[in-house]
């Protein structure tokens, strides 16, 4: 019964997000900024982009953020000065939002396509996290890790050192002690902070693994230098048969599945291709679909890698890169995984059912569309799936493609920036002519 009145209110106030003036709203939400998450979730993008208008008009804050976001647009600042350019007095009005206040802002800039403020304000929203667990010696665990390791892959984060207003007590050079540290340890030390168990490899599947060499094929269709690496295995993403590879495998198939890519292929028909892979990767929550609906003849391993940390969730590829890391393999080679910055897939490949509403598609391809795709952001957090592929990148053992290679190789701003090229819609429009509605 409780269950369902909390579901009731939430139903009731989500309808009168579209039935009160857009300033009273901005007033009664707990998070203003949350709002526009729930616009665009109700692909009312319009309207969205009206309720930004109006804090523009009422926030400081949110006024001083969209007006260095079309100096970003011109080109009067780079994305890398972005943290430099805020103004002392707005940074610590962000700085003194609630936690989970912050990240709404975050994740509602990354679906409205502003890529580098969302960055900024996540890295922002670390530092808080990171110095939170800094001063309680209980919470100094494999979190703070998480959390100290995405930092160190975040430009916007490390410009915030040199911002004194954030910082006392010389907490700043503690917390750039421990990074370099964690930086510079093995691998294995930055895999326990991802994987939730004492021992790797974790169990029976993963020691089949052990000492082998892997393929990881993401589903990006394009071509890749790596794609005709010998391997002894090959893995890829929500295998469901040939049409959803960026190309064919041969040999041993290992593949990860997401819980609604097991939904959609319960739901398409194909759930004989399952049989098709030597060994089927899944989440916990994964694995109460399969077990609810079926028993598939291959063997299936439940992933172990912690989903979610840092106020953020992980991906399928970021996953299944961590967990065949984890199998204590002799060499991983990566290829077709752009961390979303080529929008075409193959045709088979199943989107999830938000995307699918979303999609355009044709005889070879799908591609999501822009708004689409920017909801992506809102929960994979770009920063945070970039920062894993980065802490792995330049161990002899691992091997990425010359795309991976070239995003990880270059800093977090410019990859955010090449994420606002690729699918920011609206250059133009109602609230950057109002920019200068709010006060610094």
């Amino acid at each position: 019964m409780l269950a369902w009145l909390q579901w009731r209110l939430k139903g009731l106030a989500m309808d009168l997000a579209y039935r009160l003036p857009l300033a009273l709203v901005a007033r009664l939400a707990p998070s203003p900024m949350r709002m526009i998450s729930f616009y665009l979730a109700k692909a009312d993008s319009p309207r969205a982009l009206q309720y930004l208008d109006h804090l523009v008009r009422i926030s400081p804050e949110v006024g001083c953020l969209m007006r260095l976001d079309e100096r970003l647009r011109r080109g009067s600042i780079s994305g890398v000065d972005l943290v430099d350019s805020i103004p002392s007095s707005i940074l610590r009005k962000l700085n003194s939002y609630k936690d989970v206040h912050l990240n709404d802002a975050a994740r509602a800039f990354n679906r409205l396509g502003c890529l580098r403020l969302g960055g900024a304000l996540r890295g922002l929203l670390l530092i808080k996290l990171v110095q939170q667990r800094f001063r309680s010696p209980a919470k100094q665990g494999w979190e703070l890790d998480a959390l100290l390791l995405e930092v160190s892959a975040n430009d916007y984060s490390r410009r915030l050192f040199s911002r004194p207003e954030l910082w006392e007590d010389g907490l700043d050079r503690q917390v750039q002690d421990r990074i370099e540290l964690l930086r510079c340890s093995d691998m294995l030390v930055k895999l326990r902070v991802f994987v939730d168990s004492e021992r790797l490899p974790c169990g029976e599947h993963e020691a089949s693994l052990s000492g082998l060499s892997v393929l990881l094929q993401g589903p990006s269709r394009r071509e890749s230098n790596l794609a005709g690496t010998p391997c002894d295995v090959v893995g890829t993403i929500g295998y469901s048969g040939a049409g959803s590879l960026a190309r064919l495998v041969e040999g041993r198939h290992v593949s990860f599945y997401r819980p609604y890519k097991i939904r959609a292929m319960i739901a398409e028909g194909l759930t004989e291709r399952f049989n098709d892979v030597d060994l089927a990767v899944v989440t916990k929550r994964g694995l109460g679909v399969l077990e609810a609906q079926f028993t598939p003849e291959c063997r299936v391993a439940c992933s172990k890698v912690r989903e979610r940390f840092g106020l953020g969730f992980l991906n399928g590829g970021t996953e299944f890169l961590i967990w065949l890391l984890a199998c204590d393999l002799n060499r991983l080679f990566v290829t077709n995984v752009d961390l979303f910055l080529n929008p075409a897939y193959p045709v088979g490949y199943l989107p999830s059912n938000y995307q699918k509403s979303h999609l355009s598609k044709d005889a070879a391809q799908w591609q999501t569309q822009s708004w689409a795709t920017l909801m992506v952001f809102g929960d994979h957090e770009p920063s945070q799936q970039y920062s894993i592929y980065k802490a792995f990148h330049g161990y002899d053992s691992v091997v990425y493609d010359s795309m991976l290679d070239a995003i990880v190789s270059a800093p977090f701003s410019a990859y955010a920036e090449a994420l606002e090229d690729a699918y920011r819609v609206w250059p133009q429009g109602p609230v950057v002519d109002c920019c200068g509605g709010g006060s610094a």
